[in-house]
């Protein structure tokens, strides 16, 4: 499993400022994986962990 941080707080990171908003995109794990290892689901209309 690979996890890549995205979004604005990439964007806020790479300009030096905090951010609390964290997205990540997770390939090589199916959602039932993530569920195993204590992720827990946050969206509906895609397999969004958290």
């Amino acid at each position: 499993m690979k996890t890549y941080l995205v979004g604005g707080a990439v964007r806020d990171r790479l300009l030096g400022r905090t951010s609390g908003d964290h997205d990540w995109v997770v390939v090589g794990a199916t959602p039932e994986a993530m569920s195993k290892q204590g992720f827990m689901p946050v969206g509906k209309d895609f397999p969004e962990i958290g």
